[in-house]
């Protein structure tokens, strides 16, 4: 199962990078929940 997961985590840190801007939790989740929208909506 991890072989299948691990090329998507790679391209989605390579467009967004490995770090996150916010520094409170909430804010992280919710800057990655973003990113994640956005990386799916390229997908389609």
């Amino acid at each position: 199962m991890r072989s299948l997961v691990e090329p998507s985590f790679s391209i989605f840190k390579n467009a967004f990078g490995e770090y996150t801007f916010s520094r409170d939790k909430e804010m992280k989740e919710k800057e990655l929940l973003l990113k994640a929208v956005v990386y799916n909506t390229f997908l389609v």
